[in-house]
């Protein structure tokens, strides 16, 4: 209740939940400054209402309707605890020792709505990927 003794009530509803179904492309690279479009239900009319996220990277939303997303995702370093360097270091939680979780599911914030169900197909691919190394041949 309210200072003034009003009572305030909170209503959940799963049918006006935002809901993230899908994401497309469905990887994109670390490497790569791309869009990525966000297909569901019930995101808003507003752009300014919408945020979006894929783990720590922000994606810039650049269109936003009840049904889909648009956002620009900008190109990024891989976050990566420190690489072991010692034998000593593989015995540490800070050593990497398995392989890094590529695979992100977007955080969809919709003012008034709150945040998005993403389900689990609505992950995002962004494996490091290397087209090409210059140059071919290196020294011997």
């Amino acid at each position: 209740s309210t200072p003034s003794g009003d009572t305030v009530g909170f209503t959940y509803t799963l049918l006006k939940t935002p809901t993230v179904l899908r994401v497309e492309p469905r990887s994109l690279s670390f490497a790569i400054t791309n869009n990525v479009t966000l297909i569901g239900y019930n995101f808003g009319l507003l752009k300014k209402l919408v945020a979006v996220h894929f783990g720590e990277r922000p994606c810039h939303v650049w269109d936003a309707n009840e049904t889909h997303v648009i956002c620009q995702l900008v190109r990024s370093a891989m976050a990566q605890p420190p690489l072991c360097t010692e034998v000593s270091d593989v015995y540490s939680t800070d050593c990497i020792v398995k392989p890094f979780d590529f695979f992100v599911q977007p955080t969809l914030l919709v003012s008034g709505r709150g945040y998005a169900k993403t389900l689990p197909d609505s992950s995002l691919d962004t494996r490091f990927e290397i087209h090409n190394v210059t140059p071919s041949v290196g020294s011997e």
